[in-house]
Formats: C-alpha cells, sequence, structure tokens
C-alpha cells in the first residue's frame, strides 16, 4: 500500500523500519488523527508545542480500559483490575485533552461523552465496504476466522471456540471446517 499511496503523492512514515516519527510531528499539520490514546499521549504536547492550531482527533479504535475491565472481571485478576482503573484515568486524560475523541460505535460514544462532559465525541466506525450482493449459501462450507492475535480478545475468542464451542458443535454433529488465520497467533 505504501508505494500505493506515494504514486499519489502521499508520505508514509514507518517507525518500524527506522522513520523517525517525532520529526514528523514537529512539521506542525492543520489536523491530525492518531490512533490508541497511549500513541496520541506522545503525539499531542508535540504538536500541541509545535502548531497550538493543528486539531487532534484521537481514535479510540476501542476503549481499552472498558475491555481490560471486562477480562479483569472474567478472570476475578484483582491486579488486572487496578491496571485497567489506572488505564481509564489515561485513556479518559489523553482523550480530554484531545479536540475530537473518534469512537467505533454509538455505545461506546455515548459511554465517552456521560465521562467527558463538554467533549466532542463522534463515531467513526471501523471502516468496511458492505457487500452490494451476497452469494447464496449454497456451496460454501465452515467457518473462517481472522484476526490479530497480539490483540487478546481475539486470542481469548479463539482459545474459547477451541475449549467451549468446537466440543458443542462436534456433539451436535456439525463436521464442517474451520480456519483459523491472522497474525501473531499464540501455539
Amino acid at each position: 500500500a505504501a508505494a500505493r499511496f506515494a504514486e499519489h503523492g502521499v508520505e508514509v512514515v514507518v517507525a518500524d523500519r527506522g522513520d523517525d516519527i517525532d520529526a514528523i510531528l514537529r512539521r506542525g499539520f492543520d489536523a491530525a488523527i492518531v490512533s490508541f490514546h497511549n500513541l496520541a499521549a506522545r503525539a499531542m504536547p508535540v504538536l500541541r508545542a509545535v502548531t497550538p492550531r493543528t486539531r487532534i482527533a484521537v481514535d479510540s479504535v476501542d476503549v481499552h480500559f472498558v475491555r481490560m475491565r471486562r477480562a479483569a472481571e472474567v478472570s476475578g485478576d484483582e491486579v488486572a483490575r487496578a491496571r485497567a482503573e489506572r488505564e481509564r484515568a489515561a485513556e479518559l486524560a489523553v482523550y480530554a485533552a484531545a479536540d475530537c475523541v473518534l469512537a467505533v460505535t454509538e455505545d461506546e460514544r455515548a459511554l465517552l461523552a456521560g465521562l467527558l462532559p463538554g467533549a466532542d465525541v463522534q463515531v467513526l466506525g471501523n471502516v468496511h465496504r458492505l457487500a452490494e450482493t451476497v452469494p447464496p449459501a449454497t456451496g460454501r462450507r465452515g467457518a473462517l476466522f481472522v484476526g490479530s492475535y497480539g490483540h487478546a480478545p481475539n486470542a481469548d475468542g479463539v482459545r474459547r471456540l477451541g475449549a467451549e464451542v468446537l466440543p458443542l458443535l462436534e456433539a451436535a454433529g456439525h463436521a464442517e471446517p474451520i480456519v483459523i488465520a491472522g497474525a501473531g497467533m499464540p501455539d
């Protein structure tokens, strides 16, 4: 995709290949959309210092502290619960300092708007094109799960699929194939 962007005059900076993100931030821009609150915590002070006029939107991607709190509740892990509360404070502080917060769903927008009175919280759903037509089910078999397994909920979902759902399907006589795909998959 980087080559395609370059063909259209879009500069692509990749920290993983050694590009200097901080140098880019120091250029100043009219607007910036920063994904994830932890990156925004680092980027916003630089942008505010260099170009106070830059309008900064933070894309939550998901409300991290809610996901962390739910995981702590399921596991009963009090250390994880405390970590989720620290994450809540840090995450909300970043959102409060932004000019706009982008939530993925209306539920998350309402949650954040309630926790951040006066904040501009908008919905920017995950960007997926909807299929205009869907082929008929005839001829299709099985199920596919695609995920990035560095994201704990995806790894948890696959573990649950294997430990709880798959035995139920097998007991019910379902023998359709299941494919698990993605990056960063644990053993």
